[in-house]
């Protein structure tokens, strides 16, 4: 559904002005074109705002929000947090949000309340080698990495083409983590499903292991599926919500490794020992499950195959910041062990410094500066930054 029918849902009156009366309120352009998109085709703000205007059409007097600046920049969490005040005024209503967002609570809150989680008893395992898939470390001339060669992309409105992506560059190798940073809109998640070939490029290369690889997903070779694997920002919407996590844990392991059937589901259970998820939460269904959970269990079956080359899409921005360090460590572990190529979109740039090797800046579509994380981020930020295990690049 497109953005302008996804608010007429729900509207009393649906009619086109109305719909964009309410698009304009939630400070989208009052542009037909943006309102006859999908939401695949818009940016992680701009589907915020759309969800905004889509709660609004009812006239609600209460307004619960969910992480509502999740994964977004800086420059849109602000946004996002002044419009909040503004429709709170304006229409008198009464809002509560839940998030991690420190930032967004000073803007915006009255009054909060602080929830504490209930301790967990994770057993942590360490996990084997599974079976049937290669490792990069037992085969170094499969670890070569990924590479992305003058890439473009675009979305259809109608018979339109919307660029997104224009001459592209990106290589990945065995063993690193690149970042991309960008604003909200820049085409970063868009780069992340070309690569894993969820979206097709209009010209351009991608090459693995020195070989072309197939533009779609569909196209690629088991083996290269199963070394190829996308943690999206969204797991709910990745997720089967009629399957539960054990189910959605076992299919990859059933479909890209050698393991016996009588044995999957120890497998499954140190798999969510990695991403500190309880045993007993493979009999819970999606909808169960918080945002974080969610987002584990997401990270959990991509990391069920074996990847050599993973890439993560604002995995860390619905989790609190003890938690995120967490996953990034663990990330950062499996990298190291197994040589794996760690490609991470974030707007968390405290992190990006912190764990990330190189990093790319994209916006509207191009890349504008890349190199050394400390290099990079310094530029952007007017200092240089470095991850506490790094002293800092000097400039060449």
């Amino acid at each position: 559904m497109s953005a302008r029918r996804l608010v007429a849902e729900l509207a009393p009156e649906s009619s086109e002005d109305q719909v964009l009366e309410l698009l304009a309120e939630c400070r989208l352009p009052v542009d037909t074109r943006l309102a006859g998109r999908r939401p695949t085709a818009l940016s992680g703000g701009q589907q915020r705002r759309v969800a905004l205007a889509r709660a609004l059409a009812r006239s609600p007097e209460i307004l619960l929000l969910d992480e509502p600046t999740a994964g977004l920049d800086t420059t849109v969490r602000d946004e996002i947090a002044h419009l909040l005040r503004h429709l709170a005024t304006s229409r008198h209503l009464t809002v509560v949000i839940a998030t991690h967002d420190p930032h967004l609570v000073e803007t915006c809150a009255d009054h909060t309340v602080r929830l504490t989680p209930a301790p967990l008893l994770v057993t942590r395992v360490r996990a084997p080698e599974p079976t049937g898939a290669v490792r990069a470390s037992e085969n170094p001339s499969a670890a070569a990495g990924i590479v992305a060669q003058a890439i473009d992309a675009h979305f259809r409105d109608g018979r339109r083409q919307h660029p997104v992506l224009s001459e592209v560059e990106l290589t990945a190798a065995a063993g690193s983590t690149t970042a991309i940073v960008g604003p909200s809109g820049s085409g970063k998640t868009t780069l992340l499903r070309v690569l894993a070939g969820l979206h097709p490029a209009h010209t351009g290369h991608l090459i693995l292991d020195a070989h072309c690889l197939a533009p779609r997903v569909q196209r690629r070779t088991r083996d290269q599926q199963r070394r190829i694997q996308l943690v999206p920002q969204n797991p709910l919407a990745a997720l089967n919500p009629r399957h539960t996590v054990g189910r959605q844990l076992t299919r990859p392991l059933r479909l890209h490794t050698d393991l016996a059937k009588n044995v999957r589901a120890e497998r499954v259970t140190e798999l969510l020992a990695q991403v500190d998820l309880p045993a007993d939460y493979a009999d819970r269904y999606p909808g169960e499950l918080s945002g974080g959970q969610r987002q584990r269990v997401s990270i959990a079956r991509a990391l069920a195959a074996g990847p050599d080359i993973l890439f993560c899409d604002e995995v860390t921005s619905a989790l609190d910041a003890g938690t995120a360090l967490g996953i990034m460590d663990l990330l950062t572990r499996l990298r190291t062990e197994h040589r794996m190529a760690l490609v991470t979109v974030s707007h968390e740039h405290h992190l990006v410094a912190r764990y990330a090797d190189t990093v790319r800046v994209l916006e509207a579509g191009r890349i504008t500066a890349h190199g050394p994380v400390a290099v990079v981020l310094g530029h952007l930020t007017g200092k240089t930054l470095a991850g506490p295990h790094r002293p800092p690049v000097p400039h060449s």
